[in-house]
């Protein structure tokens, strides 16, 4: 069954300072997009930019027991909302 959208929270811990860092993933079936969301929080010592190397899991296509080698797309996350619209194997 499709879903609308799914949403899942990557997040960072400070353990010195229990501090903590959220940025939210929203995935749409409907648009084939992936919106990385705003970060929200931040501790000390935690990454400012970070890369989403982001592969598209279809039949044959990111999935199984081999890694997919290259990525569909690459973000270059900085902390800011950002939508990518995905078709796997470009």
């Amino acid at each position: 069954m499709s879903r609308p959208y799914r949403r899942v929270n990557l997040f960072g811990l400070s353990a010195a300072s229990g501090e903590l860092s959220t940025i939210p993933i929203h995935w749409s079936d409907r648009d084939a997009t992936l919106t990385i969301g705003a970060r929200q929080g931040s501790f000390p010592g935690m990454q400012n930019e970070r890369p989403f190397r982001v592969v598209l899991v279809v039949p044959g296509h990111g999935s199984g027991y081999d890694l997919t080698a290259t990525a569909d797309q690459t973000v270059r996350y900085t902390g800011r909302e950002t939508t990518v619209r995905l078709r796997a194997g470009r």
